[in-house]
């Protein structure tokens, strides 16, 4: 830790000798990087079929501020890992027109339809991150693989057992 850094060091390289801090690190004066173009922003949004693992492709300061989806992580910043959850599948009875998630357990058994009987609920397999100072969730995309013969994605990983 160095005292004179402050809490923008991971972007703003100065207290550490400037972009030439590079050069002391072998991965970041690797080819990989030549073509860093000194951005700080991800170039490729989470919806890419490569990101994570290269949503900063060769922008080194990007990877210092952001985490393996892009998102900016606070300095310091004390997180919250989400998996799971529940959610609805958005199914609205003919009928009435409204969601049957809302109001499934005021029908009556006759009027109750079999795919209706989790009142549409479904376990989730997502990952969330909850910033508790910034008070903001984030999706976090798991890595997916891509085919080196086709260059199509191949699946992402399967699902845990538990919640």
């Amino acid at each position: 830790a160095r005292p004179e850094c402050g809490q923008d060091c991971l972007g703003n390289l100065t207290c550490l000798g400037g972009v030439s801090y590079f050069d002391s690190n072998f991965y970041f004066r690797s080819s990989t990087f030549a073509s860093d173009d000194g951005g700080i922003i991800a170039p490729r949004n989470l919806a890419h079929v490569d990101c994570p693992r290269t949503c900063c492709m060769s922008r080194r300061l990007c990877l210092r501020v952001t985490d393996a989806l892009g998102y900016r992580v606070p300095f310091s910043a004390p997180m919250m890992l989400i998996f799971g959850g529940k959610g609805f599948e958005h199914v609205k009875d003919p009928a009435t027109g409204r969601l049957i998630y809302h109001f499934c357990e005021q029908l009556s058994k006759v009027d109750l339809r079999e795919e209706w009987r989790s009142c549409s609920e479904v376990t989730l397999n997502e990952l969330w991150r909850y910033d508790i100072k910034g008070n903001k969730w984030e999706f976090l995309k798991t890595d997916s693989a891509t085919s080196p013969t086709t260059l199509e994605p191949v699946g992402w990983p399967v699902a845990r057992f538990g919640h």
